[in-house]
C-alpha cells in the first residue's frame, strides 16, 4: 500500500498527538498564519521601528503641532513690532451749511503767556554731549505716547553724538522730572530726531487747516523747562521749511514753533537750511508734517465734532531708520 501524495514514509501526524507522541485529547490550539504571529495591519507597516512607521508618526505629529500652533497664534494679540504713539491736531473749519445761522467755530488766539502755560508741560530741556564731549543743550517737544513710553521731537544736530557707539547719555529735563532718553531714530536730511523717555506725558497738537504756516504769521518759539516762548513773524512758509524771524540760540533748537493758538508748525532748528539763504536774521524751522517722511509713520484718520470742527489723529509708528 502506497503513502498518499504528500506524506513521507513513517511520518505521523502529529495534530493527533500530543506531547512526547502520545495520542492527544482534548481540544487542539489552532495554528497560527502569518499575520497573527505578526501582529494587526497597523503594527507590522506603520509602528516603529519600521521606516514606514518612522515617516507616518512623524508626520501624524507634525500635523497636530501645526493645528495646536495655529490655534494658538489665532486666540493670541497681534502685537505689531513697532511702538505706536497718538498725536492729534486740530483744524476748524466753517460749516458746511450756508445761511445766515452758519456761524465759524474758531480757536481762539492766546496770549505769549497763555501759550507757554497751554505747552509747558509737554516741553522739554536737552542736555548732552557733542561729537568732540562737549555739552550742548536745547529742547524737544512731545510728538506722543504709547505702552508707557513718551516719544519726544527734537534737532538731530543737537543729539547727533548719540547716533555713534558708544554714546552720550541724553537727558531731558521738564520743572523737577529729569530722566535719561533713548534715541529712537533719525532724518539727517530734516535734521529732525526722536527721543523716547519711560513716562507718559501729553502730547502738543499740530496746527493744520486755518492754523497751518503762512507768511506774516505770529508764532512763539517754546523753549523746554520754563524757557518760556518768544514772539516772532513768519517770513516764508511751504513744504520743505518755514522761514521766521526768532533767533534760534541757547536752548531753543529742538523746541517747537507754534502758532497763537499753542498749536506746532515746526521744529526750531540752528542748521536746517535747504536752500541756503539763512542769515543772522532769518533762520529756517523745519514742518512738523516732515516727521511724517521718515521719523514717523503717522496714519490719517478724521472723526467729525461738533458743528464745523473736524480732528486729525495721526498715529505715529515704528520708525524705519534705527539707530
Amino acid at each position: 500500500m502506497f503513502p498518499e501524495s504528500g506524506s513521507r514514509p513513517g511520518a505521523q501526524d502529529r495534530s493527533a498527538t500530543g506531547w512526547f507522541g502520545l495520542p492527544s485529547t482534548g481540544p487542539r490550539p489552532r495554528p497560527m498564519d502569518r499575520r497573527e504571529r505578526e501582529g494587526p495591519f497597523w503594527k507590522r507597516h506603520f509602528w516603529p521601528p519600521s521606516l514606514l512607521g518612522g515617516v507616518a508618526l512623524a508626520l501624524v505629529l507634525a500635523v497636530v503641532v501645526g493645528f495646536v500652533g495655529a490655534f494658538i497664534y489665532t486666540r493670541s494679540e497681534i502685537v505689531p513690532a513697532e511702538k505706536v504713539t497718538t498725536v492729534t491736531t486740530t483744524t476748524t473749519e466753517a460749516p458746511s451749511e450756508a445761511g445766515p445761522q452758519a456761524a465759524a467755530t474758531t480757536v481762539p488766539e492766546l496770549t505769549a503767556d497763555g501759550v507757554a502755560k497751554k505747552v509747558g508741560q509737554s516741553v522739554w530741556s536737552v542736555n548732552t554731549l557733542d561729537e568732540v564731549g562737549r555739552p550742548v543743550d536745547g529742547s524737544a517737544f512731545v510728538a506722543g505716547s504709547s505702552g508707557g513710553q513718551t516719544f519726544l521731537l527734537t534737532s538731530l544736530a543737537l543729539v547727533r553724538a548719540a547716533t555713534r557707539i558708544p554714546a552720550p547719555v541724553v537727558t531731558v529735563r521738564n520743572g523737577g522730572t529729569q530722566l535719561d532718553a533713548t534715541l529712537w531714530t533719525w532724518h539727517e536730511e530734516r535734521d529732525l530726531a526722536l527721543l523716547a523717555i519711560p513716562r507718559t506725558v501729553p502730547s502738543l497738537l499740530w496746527a493744520t487747516g486755518a492754523g497751518a504756516a503762512r507768511a506774516g504769521q505770529k508764532v512763539y518759539a517754546a523753549t523746554g523747562s520754563g524757557g518760556g516762548v518768544t514772539p516772532g513773524l513768519i517770513v516764508g512758509a511751504s513744504a520743505a521749511a518755514i522761514e521766521h524771524n526768532v533767533f534760534v540760540d541757547g536752548n531753543r533748537p529742538g523746541g517747537p514753533l507754534l502758532n497763537a493758538r499753542g498749536e506746532v508748525l515746526g521744529v526750531l532748528s540752528r542748521d536746517y537750511d535747504p536752500a541756503g539763504t539763512a542769515t543772522d536774521r532769518s533762520f529756517f524751522a523745519v514742518p512738523v508734517a516732515a516727521a511724517c517722511e521718515k521719523v514717523l509713520a503717522c496714519g490719517v484718520t478724521t472723526t467729525t465734532r461738533p458743528r464745523g470742527s473736524t480732528t486729525t489723529t495721526r498715529r505715529p509708528g515704528s520708525p524705519t531708520t534705527t539707530p
